[in-house]
């Protein structure tokens, strides 16, 4: 798919980084097929040593590429956008993980040129090729280019599709937020064990590998239902029964297993 493809990465923060690192290392592509465009010399020389790519200070390097990646930050983008007017046409595509930016946003920076674009929603684990990213098809992309989009993003984690763009905010707020809180709950489960006599490392080995596994197990079997004593483990549905129930939980809040409170 990306044999003779060249891909142009604007922005050489985390994740563009980890997109390329993810790339370079699952042989998605070369590094020749590669340039990281990005203005902090010390980082480009970072990702020309680790990666063997191109590296280039301008927007101007990525006029010859097939894919153009904006991995950006959303303040950065109009700035990124206006640099790239005159150089993008609509035989590239450009695929944008800028957070909350919408794609006719950004084809409207390429007018009547229809430009195909392809937003995404990647993750932080996508920097240990672990993510979780959603894509949505602009105007003018077509499934071709979101099976380019795809194989990208698949180098650093596991994909999905969503055909309402509404539902990107969704996802920002699920998968996208969804470390952070995964994080706080590590920390507060390495806490606890510190305080019951564990090591600080041994702590944080075990609460980061049960989440680690939980993890894994959710995709092939879905989520159990907690405090279900083995009833079956695929009874939510997708509607919840309804915005009743789907606000109700109930959780056991002190050490011995009784329920303290309910979310209502």
């Amino acid at each position: 798919m990306f044999t003779k493809k060249k891909l142009a990465v604007i922005g050489g923060g985390n994740m563009g980084e980890a997109l390329i690192r993810g790339l370079v290392q699952g042989k998605v592509v070369t590094p020749p097929q590669l340039t990281a465009v990005e203005i902090l010399e010390e980082k480009r020389k970072l990702i020309a040593k680790r990666y063997g790519c191109h590296v280039n200070a301008k927007l101007s390097a990525a006029q010859g590429a097939d894919i153009v990646i904006l991995a950006v930050k959303p303040q950065a983008i109009d700035a990124t956008l206006a640099g790239l007017r005159e150089l993008v046409t609509g035989a590239q595509l450009v695929v944008s993980i800028a957070a909350g930016i919408h794609t006719d946003r950004i084809e409207s920076a390429f007018p009547r040129k229809k430009v195909p674009v392809v937003r995404v929603m990647p993750n932080a684990p996508a920097s240990v090729l672990e993510g979780a990213s959603v894509l949505f098809a602009g105007t003018h992309a077509k499934e071709k280019h979101l099976d380019l989009a795809r194989g990208i993003f698949e180098a650093v984690g596991r994909v999905v599709v969503v055909h309402n763009e509404a539902l990107m905010d969704v996802v920002t707020g699920l998968s996208g937020s969804g470390p952070a809180f995964v994080f706080m709950m590590i920390e507060a489960l390495s806490d606890a064990g510190v305080q019951l006599g564990l090591p600080r490392a041994t702590a944080n080995m075990l609460a980061g590998q049960t989440v680690l596994g939980a993890g894994e197990d959710v995709p092939r079997h879905g989520p159990p239902r907690v405090g279900t004593q083995g009833r079956d483990r695929h009874a939510r549905r997708d509607d919840l029964r309804g915005p009743a129930r789907a606000g109700k939980r109930d959780f056991p809040l002190d050490g011995h297993g009784r329920g303290r409170g309910r979310h209502a």
